[in-house]
Parts: structure tokens; C-alpha cells; sequence
């Protein structure tokens, strides 16, 4: 179907999701998950649906009249790309292997003084992790004034114990409970808050998901957390509550906090300017690399090619 109204519109599709038609949000939706050699199901292409809220049934529908997609009877992809099903069962089960390590991880760094929240993202999330040595990413949200102790300590406690027997654990996105609105505002960004996974901290995440509802603009069907969840574990939180916490609100912690904050913003922010990088007192967002331009570059490539009239260009970002 080849809907006579223009691909992208101002500012772009990137930061503003209109769709003309469901047939042009399930493309939109294939190609943005093949930059990821992702299939989905019919299933995932209904919460992860760019720019339109449907029905299962509807899109269903809409599957079996939109050209340019095959299935394989469980996946579906953009046509010619049947060999990435072979590659998401692959990291599926990878991912499944992996999974219970991560969320111990997770459940670690919950445990810890300051934290409320803990939920873990990127590849791993989606379930697409390449290998048993992909770094396990996650978001965490603490106390407001504890930001840079809180990171200090997942550093010396988690990270590096971790590092000695081999995996990589990310603690690349921390914010404080009172600033939980996410300012950069993409498809990437929406998909990377609506694929997270919360492992504790459930009632903030909620918070969380509710303070950025600009992302129901880009995945209005990606309502709360993905069906992979993990139960709320409160082991150790009372203690850590009640007596370490107190003890870590001295004057002294204060002016370690400040100076802690003030260290690391000059190391982390050495070199070269980058937008995806952002330190302050209530923020440490190091996700090094541009991770979400080359993405955006890459997802750019997949919709020139897609079978849809197109008048404009996508929005730079």
C-alpha cells in the first residue's frame, strides 16, 4: 500500500513521529528494529508501534497488506532479511543465559545506600545480546544529593568486583528522584525508556514512565513495563534505610558528594563535545560513542529504501 502523503514531516520523523496510515507505522516500525538485526513478533510490532496506537487485530491486518515485509510464521522483517531470524534466536538464547546474572547485578546495586530505582536497558533488555560478554547497562535513580557517592560506591562495590571475573556492568544512566524528566526527546530515547526493564524500584518506575509521557508520541502503545519483569526485592532494604543511610548524611559525605561531583565532571568531560553526555548534580549520563546518531544515520538508510513515497527529508538531530 503507498499512502500519497509525504514520508517525513518537520521537524522530522526522528523527534516527531506523524504517520499518515497503520500500513506506514508497521514499515516505520521493521526498519527502525532491523538497524538492530531485530525481528519482531506481531506482538512486539504492536507495543513498539511507531507514531499510532492499534489493536493486536489491526495490525495483523495490516501485516498481510503492507509490501516489503516477509514472515517466517513467528517473525516479521523487512523483505530480504530472513537471515536476521536465525540471529535474534541466536541472542535470544544468549540473552536467556545470561539474564539471571544481570539481574543479580541489578539487584546488587539496588541493595545499595541512595538507590530507588534500578532497571536494566539496551541490547540485553530487547533480549538481543550478542555474546555472553555484552556489558549489562543499566538506569539507575537515586536519592537527590547522594548522586556522585551512590555512583562512587556501584563503581568500588559492583563495577569493579565484577570487572576481576570477567563482565562489564554499566551504570551509564543515573538520575536523581526529583529530576526523572528525560530532556532528550527521540525515537531512540523513546525506545530505550519503554524497553527498560525495572528490577526494584517499581512504584518510581512507574514515576519514571509517567514523568516522560512525550514518549506515548513516538510508541503510544508501549504502555508500562515490558512483560519480562522481575518481583521487587526488598532484602537488606530496611537496614540499609534506617542505619547506613543516616550515617552517610554527615556533614563530612556532604563535601564528599561536592567534591566527588566536581572531580568527575572534569574527568568524564574531557575530549570531545558530545550531546549524549550530560553530568551535573542530579544527572550522569555517559553514554559514550553517539550511540543514537549512528542509529538515527543508520535508520535513515533503512527508510530511503523502504516502498513509500517520499518528498522531504528526514530532520537532522
Amino acid at each position: 500500500m503507498q499512502p500519497t502523503v509525504p514520508l517525513y514531516v518537520s521537524p522530522g520523523l526522528w523527534r516527531l513521529p506523524v504517520v499518515p496510515n497503520l500500513e506506514t507505522a508497521v514499515l516505520y516500525t521493521l526498519a527502525y528494529s532491523d538497524v538492530f538485526d531485530y525481528p519482531l513478533t506481531s506482538e512486539q510490532i504492536v507495543r513498539y508501534l511507531i507514531g499510532l496506537s492499534a489493536s493486536h487485530g489491526e495490525v495483523r491486518r495490516a501485516l498481510g497488506s503492507v509490501a516489503g515485509i516477509e514472515t517466517d510464521g513467528h517473525y516479521h522483517y523487512l523483505r530480504g532479511r530472513g537471515d536476521i531470524t536465525a540471529l535474534r534466536r541466536s541472542r535470544d538464547a544468549v540473552s536467556q543465559h545470561i539474564w539471571p546474572r544481570a539481574v543479580a547485578y541489578g539487584l546488587r546495586i539496588a541493595r545499595m545506600p541512595f538507590v530507588r530505582m534500578v532497571a536494566l536497558t539496551g541490547a540485553l533488555a530487547m533480549g538481543n545480546a550478542s555474546s555472553e560478554n555484552d556489558d549489562y547497562d543499566y538506569l539507575i535513580v537515586t536519592e537527590p544529593g547522594r548522586l556522585w557517592m551512590t555512583r562512587a560506591m556501584v563503581i568500588a562495590l559492583v563495577v569493579r568486583p565484577a570487572a576481576l571475573v570477567g563482565f562489564e556492568i554499566c551504570p551509564n544512566y543515573i538520575v536523581t528522584s526529583d529530576h526523572l524528566i528525560v530532556s532528550q526527546r527521540d525515537l531512540y530515547t523513546a525506545h530505550e525508556l519503554a524497553q527498560m526493564v525495572p528490577l526494584a524500584g517499581h512504584d518510581l518506575y512507574q514515576m519514571f514512565r509517567r514523568s516522560n509521557a512525550w514518549t506515548d508520541a513516538f510508541l503510544p502503545n508501549a504502555q508500562g513495563s515490558p512483560s519480562q519483569q522481575v518481583p521487587a526485592d526488598g532484602r537488606r532494604r530496611g537496614l540499609t534505610r534506617t542505619v547506613v543511610e543516616p550515617l552517610l548524611r554527615s556533614h563530612v559525605c556532604t563535601r564528599f558528594e561536592q567534591w566527588e561531583m566536581h572531580r568527575k565532571i572534569v574527568r568524564l568531560s574531557a575530549g570531545e563535545p558530545d550531546a549524549e553526555l550530560s553530568f551535573d548534580e542530579h544527572c550522569c549520563k555517559g553514554h559514550v560513542g553517539s550511540h543514537s546518531r549512528q542509529v538515527h544515520a543508520e535508520f535513515v538508510q533503512r527508510l530511503a529504501a523502504l516502498p513509500i513515497q517520499s518528498t522531504s527529508t528526514v530532520g537532522s538531530r
